[in-house]
């Protein structure tokens, strides 16, 4: 399937994501990332 121009896909948000938790305090960063480890196992159960 062809990916539509400006379309993201899972890795996008995911590298987004990571590069968000790194620009920030420790602890905002570690909750960015157990948010988005959430909501990530969400979509792959709702499957």
């Amino acid at each position: 399937m062809k990916k539509q121009p400006g379309a993201r896909d899972g890795s996008d948000v995911g590298e987004a994501a990571m590069r968000l938790a790194i620009s920030v305090e420790r602890q905002e960063g570690d909750r960015l990332v157990g948010a988005y480890k959430r909501m990530a196992l969400r979509e792959l159960l709702a499957e």
